[in-house]
């Protein structure tokens, strides 16, 4: 009769200890993400020669990188609340447009100001890599997982846009998913 005793207390040990897994947890049937708007990106690159594949004008230099927050929302969708802890992964739709954990980048000569509009419009950039990352690091996908609001975030440093056959940047996309649910958030041209 021991060995039903030891069998009960070891399955009730198990399923106390596996109810304290931190996670994260893999969304529920009914977790959705909230709908994001799409990301209008200042970028301009070099019109190119079609014979030669050069830039039609030897002084075009493309835009500069930009990097931009982009956040996701996890909710319940039959009331709203938000999950916390929900696996939830982020993938680039070009191979020069990286996808960055908050640990990778610092923020630099942020200014004291509420004008973040006329800021963002003069393209000036308030961010570098932190010291303890390797400047090599250009990861197209990330995994994390949302915060007690139910919110994940991740930085998007577009080095370079997509362009068609004439050097004209065109449209690309972020694929966000939790698994029950997907979104594509477009990074549209604007410039």
């Amino acid at each position: 009769m021991k060995f039903p005793a030891v069998l009960l207390s070891s399955l009730i040990a198990v399923m106390f200890f596996t109810g304290c897994y931190p996670g994260p947890w893999d969304a529920p049937p009914y977790a959705i993400l909230q709908d994001s708007e799409d990301i209008n990106v200042a970028w301009s690159g070099c019109r190119l020669d079609q014979t030669s594949g050069l830039p039609m004008n030897p002084l075009c230099e493309p835009s500069p990188p930009v990097i931009l927050r982009l956040d996701a929302r996890v909710e319940d969708e039959r009331t709203g609340d938000p999950l916390n802890n929900v696996r939830i992964w982020f993938t680039s739709g070009f191979q020069k447009i990286y996808l960055l954990p908050q640990e990778v980048l610092e923020a630099v000569d942020v200014p004291d100001t509420d004008r973040w509009q006329a800021l963002m419009e003069d393209e000036q950039i308030f961010a570098e890599f932190s010291e303890g990352t390797d400047g090599d690091y250009r990861p197209t996908y990330h995994e994390t997982w949302t915060d007690n609001i139910g919110v994940a975030s991740v930085w998007v440093f577009i080095e370079e846009m997509p362009t068609d056959d004439t050097g004209v940047a065109k449209e690309s996309g972020i694929i966000v998913s939790i698994g029950a649910d997907s979104q594509v958030i477009k990074l549209a041209v604007q410039g």
